[in-house]
Formats: C-alpha cells, sequence, structure tokens
C-alpha cells in the first residue's frame, strides 16, 4: 500500500498540469511579457540579456516603457541598452530629458549623454554648455566626454576656458583635453602641444595631451610627439608611440617597428596595435616573432590581433595553425579563434571545424563553448556548416549557439532543423528560443 501511495504522489508531481500540451511561448513572447508587467529587477535582467545579445527586436516596446516608467534607476538601465545597440529610436526622449537636466538625477543624465554622443544627437553644442556647469563632476565629465564624440569644435573655446578654471579638478582637465583631440579642433593644437612640453606639469595631464594630439590628426603636432618619443617616462613614451601611429606613412611604420625593441612592455604593445591598424606588411615577420616568442602576455596577444587585421598568406597561416594545433595554450587559441571570425571570417571555417571534431566529445571543454559562442555572433552566413553541425552537440548550451547563428545570419535551409528543437521532447529553455528564431527565418 506503501509503494503504490509513493507511485501516485510521484505520478502528480511529474504529471504536466492541464493545459500543458498547448504550444508554449516563444522566448520573445515571455519577454513582451516581462517589459509589460515585469518589475524592477526583472526588467534590469532583461535589459542586461538584451544588450549582451545586442538584440534590437523588442526596442519598440522598451521605448514604450521609457515613457511609463518610475523614476528610478530602470530609466538608465534603458538609455545603456539603447546605447549598447547603438538604436537611435530614443533620441527625442533624451532631448527631453535633457531640457529638464536640474531637475533628473546624474546618474540618468550620464547614461543620457552617453548614448546621445553615440547614436549622434542634431542638438547645438550650445545647449549642452550649461551641463558644465553643474554641481556633479559626473555630469560635467560626461558633458565634456559628448562634445569630444559629437567633435563639436565651437566649444574648443568654452573648454579651455574651464581647463583654466580654479574650480576644475584633474579628472575633469583630463577629460578636457581628451574631448580637445577628439572633436579635432585646430585652435586647440597649439595648446595641446604647450602642455605636452610643459615639464612642470602633472605627468599624467602631458600624457594626456600626447594622447590628444594624435588624436586630432593635425601635423603640426608631429614635433612634439617625436620629443616626447625620446622621454625617460616609460608611459609617455607609450603614449607617443600610441599617437605616432595615427600618422601613416613609411617614417611610422619603421619608427614602430623599431618601438617593438622597446624594453618597456607597454611600448611594444601598442606599437604592435598601432601597426596593426595601419595594416603595415612589412611589419609581418617581426609581429609573428613577438607573436611567438614575447616575454609579455598582453604583447603576444596585441600581435595575434594586428597579425589578422593586416591579413595575407603568412599572418593568416599563422593563426589558422595556431588555432588547429592541440598543443598551443587554450587562451592563444581563443584567441585566434577570435580574430579569424572577426577579421577573417571565410579562413575561419577550416580550423574550426578541426578544432570542433578535437573538443568534441570532451565532458567540459571551454575552448568548444568559446569558439561555438564567438561564432554564433557573428554575421556571416559562410558559418552554417559549424552552425548546423552545433545542434548534433549533446550540450543543450552549445546547441542553443546553433540556433542564434542560424537566427542571426537567417539560413533559411537550416529551418527544419530549428523546427525540431520546438519539440516537447527538448529543454523548455532551448523550445523557447527555438520559436524565437523561427520568426525570423
Amino acid at each position: 500500500m506503501k509503494g503504490f501511495l509513493l507511485a501516485l504522489v510521484s505520478a502528480l508531481v511529474l504529471a504536466p498540469p492541464t493545459g500543458a500540451q498547448e504550444k508554449a511561448p516563444s522566448l520573445r513572447e515571455e519577454r513582451r511579457e516581462v517589459i509589460r508587467f515585469g518589475i524592477e529587477t526583472e526588467l534590469g535582467e532583461l535589459l542586461a540579456a538584451l544588450k549582451s545579445e545586442k538584440d534590437v527586436s523588442l526596442v519598440k516596446e522598451i521605448l514604450a516603457l521609457l515613457e511609463t516608467a518610475p523614476a528610478g534607476r530602470i530609466r538608465k538601465e534603458i538609455f545603456d541598452y539603447f546605447m549598447e545597440v547603438r538604436s537611435p529610436e530614443a533620441r527625442s526622449a533624451a532631448a527631453g530629458l535633457l531640457a529638464r537636466w536640474e531637475d533628473e538625477p546624474p546618474e540618468l543624465l550620464v547614461s543620457v549623454l552617453g548614448y546621445l554622443a553615440a547614436v549622434g544627437s542634431s542638438a547645438p553644442p550650445e545647449e549642452i554648455h550649461p551641463l558644465l556647469e553643474a554641481r556633479s563632476a559626473q555630469v560635467v565629465s560626461a558633458a565634456v566626454r559628448y562634445l569630444g564624440a559629437v567633435k563639436a569644435t565651437r566649444s574648443g573655446a568654452r573648454l579651455r576656458e574651464l581647463f583654466d578654471s580654479p574650480d576644475a579638478g584633474l579628472q575633469i582637465r583630463q577629460e578636457i583635453i581628451l574631448a580637445l583631440g577628439e572633436m579635432q579642433d585646430p585652435d586647440s593644437v597649439p595648446f595641446l602641444m604647450d602642455l605636452l612640453g610643459d615639464e612642470g606639469r602633472d605627468m599624467m595631464l602631458r600624457r594626456f595631451a600626447c594622447d590628444a594630439l594624435g588624436r586630432s590628426g593635425d601635423t603640426r603636432a608631429l614635433g612634439a610627439i617625436k620629443t616626447a618619443l625620446e622621454s625617460k617616462d616609460n608611459l609617455l613614451r607609450s603614449y607617443a608611440v600610441s599617437a605616432l601611429g595615427r600618422f601613416p606613412g613609411r617614417e611610422t611604420v619603421n619608427t614602430l617597428i623599431s618601438a617593438l625593441r622597446d624594453a618597456f612592455p607597454r611600448v611594444r604593445e601598442l606599437a604592435a596595435e598601432r601597426l596593426g591598424d595601419l595594416q603595415a606588411r612589412d611589419a609581418v615577420e617581426i609581429l609573428l616573432y613577438r607573436a611567438r616568442r614575447d616575454p609579455e602576455k598582453r604583447v603576444r596577444q596585441a600581435s595575434f590581433r594586428s597579425l589578422s587585421k593586416i591579413g595575407g598568406g603568412e599572418a593568416v597561416d599563422f593563426l589558422q595553425d595556431y588555432l588547429a594545433g592541440e598543443k598551443n595554450p587554450v587562451d592563444f587559441r581563443s584567441l585566434a579563434a577570435e580574430e579569424l571570425i572577426k577579421n577573417r571570417p571565410a579562413a575561419a571555417v577550416e580550423p574550426l571545424l578541426k578544432t570542433m571534431e578535437q573538443e568534441w566529445l570532451k565532458d567540459r571543454s571551454a575552448l568548444l563553448d568559446g569558439v561555438c559562442r564567438l561564432a554564433s555572433q557573428a554575421e556571416y552566413s559562410g558559418f552554417d556548416a559549424l552552425y548546423e553541425k552545433m545542434l548534433g552537440h549533446r550540450s543543450f548550451v552549445i546547441q542553443i549557439y546553433g540556433i542564434r547563428g542560424i537566427q542571426r545570419n537567417r539560413i533559411g535551409r537550416l529551418r527544419g532543423a530549428v523546427q525540431e528543437f520546438t519539440r516537447e521532447t527538448y529543454h523548455p529553455q532551448i523550445r523557447r528560443i527555438a520559436a524565437a528564431a523561427l520568426e525570423d527565418l
């Protein structure tokens, strides 16, 4: 009798409730319900997930939420989301908040200014000038960064005036220097050159001035930057190498190749980065050496990234072989995969398939998880064979990566394979994700 009762209780617990056979809502439908009815913590978790996935399918619903959201942290998180996905939909709402900026919390204003800087605002820079007098240093810094991001050259004189104000602290002055470089205001170049050359100034301000001169792109700054290359201050020398790399030309490439032999690691790291930015094919040989043998990990990483940017047979062959090499360190194999996927996707297919085969049967493989995740985020339909293979893995996480890759790239031929995962034999989470993917296929 006791055994019968236990069996009966188990059956009642495990049996699906009435209506369980109905079609489960898709992940997107569930998310719409959270936006409509969720509490602040649920909304925060949803916005974080959408940011991570760069999902823009619910932009209209989130914009409507902004109009009804309470004056709490959630409004800031909404603007952080719109900034991450670079959606211009919230520009009007952002402008309205700035019009009454004195009544809004500093944290929200910082997010609004960051959002407008990211998507581009048509508001005249003069409308931002009142925020330069805000009591909150956070807001002043954000306003300065905004003016730099939108290249408000007409605001250069106002920022230089603020720099000389006794009320401006070190942080604000640093932000002003960077903004002057970003806005490429020609009238500010002599000011920045004087600041860089003033040995009586705070060293951090001089370093920032060097960076700003590089960002300005003004050739009048080259002399001051080259002088900084001879500094005994390791960090100022690093800033000078980075700044010099923004002026293309044979002389710059040669100087940066020489800087790859500097004793200070940060100088070598930045030199490697800038050579990649300049796509300097003459630097491939020494970058290969640095990628294999530099004693500093970050210099090796920078060399991997630059080889990916430069491309060419020898550079791409190195990254392909490194990714597929089972004896190579996992973190650098992951980096090789990331760079190939981002910059050379066609060259990534074969070594990725080989890597997946190597890791396929392991119980736990950080490398397999990593490469599948990276591939699922790529916008490249040529990864269809990778996604199809992911669907056959025993881990539902890998399967989800495959579904997301198919959805992102709208690979119609795999619609049937995705449809399979909506069957009730699969985990509810993967069924919801598959249903959402089918809406885009």
